[in-house]
């Protein structure tokens, strides 16, 4: 009956819209997600540890509700996924990482987790924490073997115009610095998630990235939420919705905006077209949690979207790996004709 129920829930508008840059890629996930009633969890992650890095906005949320004394809200990225492979002993952790805090900053901590790591890491990342995974991975070339695959979420890759807005107003830039500071964070980390300061990182680190994703099998999803001008009673009591409507219409009128999730645009959400899919009808919070007032995508779905990315990465793994056997046996046969014909 349980697995009736997440055939079901796979078939869906949302995960059925899915979008790929790549043709490969869109056909393995399409495969997957038709199969992923039959796959077991159990036997083919038994031997990673998956490792979720949350990233900057939800992160801030619990803390300001506390400092306003408003009603206690437990909110914490993708605790739906986690409790679901922890209850199949699939070793899985939230990385406790600064959300106020910089890229460098907490770049030290995951630097530090996986140098302990005895297993091999399915790293999936949401926003921010994708460019301190990234940032980790440039400075420390060694950590990549412990990087068996990665699928980042959302994630601000070339910046958000967002953030552009903000710095550039003295008062919003003023306040979030305020902010940062209170929380024990950083007032610049907001500073590096401009489009600028995103554009010139890439450029300066293109080779090393290059390497990285030649050399760890990736995903990136972005995603994005038609805005809505004219909300209807329905849409309200459905929860089509979100609080960052306002901002969704904002990014998409901008000079450098376009379809965005309320905080992140589809096109900074990719660096290689080979690794990239979208989904619609996603806020910035769908993809990890549930929070009151935003876009609900909802506890199963969103865990069946995790299985389904993440198993999508381990048949791009299979793929790869029987790719190097083929190229491997053929390297053996061509040494081993060298050898007969030597006089």
């Amino acid at each position: 009956m349980k697995k009736l129920i997440m055939y079901i829930c796979i078939n869906l508008y949302t995960i059925n819209n899915i979008h790929a840059m790549s043709k490969k890629l869109y056909n393995t996930f399409q495969r997957t997600k038709e199969n992923i009633h039959l796959l077991n969890d159990r036997k083919y992650l038994k031997d990673y540890k998956i490792l979720f890095i949350p990233g900057y906005f939800i992160g801030i949320i619990p803390k300001i509700m506390k400092s306003l004394r408003l009603p206690k809200i437990y909110i914490e990225s993708f605790k739906d996924q986690k409790k679901y492979f922890q209850s199949l002993n699939i070793e899985t952790e939230i990385l406790k990482t600064h959300p106020l805090q910089t890229t460098q900053y907490n770049r030290e901590i995951i630097a530090k987790y996986l140098q302990s790591s005895t297993k091999k890491i399915i790293a999936i990342t949401h926003s921010k924490g994708s460019l301190e995974l990234l940032d980790t991975l440039i400075l420390y070339k060694k950590l990549h073997k412990k990087i068996k695959g990665w699928i980042a979420i959302q994630s601000p890759f070339k910046g958000t115009p967002l953030m552009d807005l903000a710095q550039d107003n003295s008062l919003s830039k003023g306040i979030l610095g305020i902010i940062a500071k209170y929380f024990g964070g950083n007032k610049k980390t907001g500073a590096s998630l401009t489009i600028p300061k995103r554009t010139a990182y890439l450029k300066k680190y293109q080779k090393q990235i290059k390497n990285i994703f030649k050399n760890i099998p990736t995903i990136t999803l972005g995603t994005f939420l038609k805005p809505t001008y004219i909300p209807s009673p329905i849409d309200i009591y459905k929860k089509r919705i979100s609080i960052l409507n306002p901002i969704i219409i904002l990014l998409e009128q901008h000079k450098n905006g376009d379809k965005n999730d309320g905080l992140v645009p589809l096109y900074s959400t990719y660096i290689s077209p080979n690794t990239h899919m979208y989904l619609p009808n996603m806020d910035h919070a769908a993809t990890n949690t549930d929070i009151p007032l935003f876009r609900s995508y909802g506890k199963k779905q969103r865990i069946i979207l995790t299985r389904i990315l993440i198993h999508t990465l381990l048949d791009t793994l299979s793929q790869i790996k029987l790719k190097s056997n083929k190229s491997r046996r053929k390297n053996e046969q061509n040494t081993k004709t060298r050898r007969t014909n030597v006089p």
